[in-house]
C-alpha cells in the first residue's frame, strides 16, 4: 500500500484520520492511503491538506548539538 505524509493546509484545521479518527498533529503524520485514498486526494484537492510522498527533512539543524562537559573543579 503507499504511504504519503500528510499535514493541515492551514493553521489551525483539523484533519482526521477516516482509518483511525485521530487527528493529524499540525506537524503532519505519515498516513496509509489504502482505501481512503480518494478522501486524501479530496482534501488535497479542497485546500484542506498537504501531500508529499515522505516526510519532508529538516534541512536545518540536521545534527544535533552536544551538550557542553561539566566544569571539574
Amino acid at each position: 500500500m503507499n504511504t504519503a505524509f500528510i499535514k493541515p493546509a492551514r493553521p489551525g484545521a483539523l484533519l482526521r484520520d477516516p482509518a483511525t479518527g485521530e487527528v493529524i498533529p499540525p506537524e503532519g503524520a505519515a498516513i496509509v492511503m489504502g482505501a481512503h485514498r480518494a478522501y486524501w486526494l479530496r482534501r488535497v484537492k479542497d485546500g484542506d491538506a498537504e501531500m508529499t510522498a515522505e516526510k519532508p527533512r529538516d534541512m536545518a539543524g540536521t545534527k544535533q548539538a552536544r551538550p557542553a562537559p561539566a566544569a571539574q573543579e
